[in-house]
């Protein structure tokens, strides 16, 4: 299972933030390909009240350490060798300007659930 890690600063100099994400489906299709990278078969999207309050993403990839959950939402972490480390941070930041909340629950070698949750109105 790989190991999250921090970008060397001369990677991180060189990323010119490209990953925008402006709305929900956005975050959807980033955690979609997260998971299809953490090598899931299977991948869950449930949603209620159109996705407005409540999107769950599910999926039976390698999972998450508990040791390196903290680290998933730091910018410049990635276990990617081609990654850039904001895909979650600006996922994060951009549920959180809307005052909602993106949580994760994973074990490893079975998976991996994230939570968008937002304010209805």
């Amino acid at each position: 299972m790989p190991h999250i890690h921090v970008l060397d600063q001369i990677t991180i100099d060189k990323i010119a933030a490209g990953e925008v994400i402006e709305r929900p489906a956005s975050i959807v299709k980033e955690l979609v390909e997260n998971a299809i990278d953490a090598g899931s078969t299977s991948v869950t999207v449930e949603i209620k009240d159109g996705g407005i309050s409540f999107i769950r993403i599910r999926d039976n990839g390698c999972g998450i350490e508990q040791d390196q959950l903290d680290q998933i939402f730091q910018a410049f972490h990635t276990t990617k060798q081609e990654g850039t480390g904001l895909g979650l941070s600006l996922s994060k930041r951009i549920i959180e300007a809307h005052h909602g909340t993106l949580r994760v629950e994973s074990v490893p070698g079975e998976g991996t659930t994230f939570y968008i949750l937002l304010p209805l109105g």
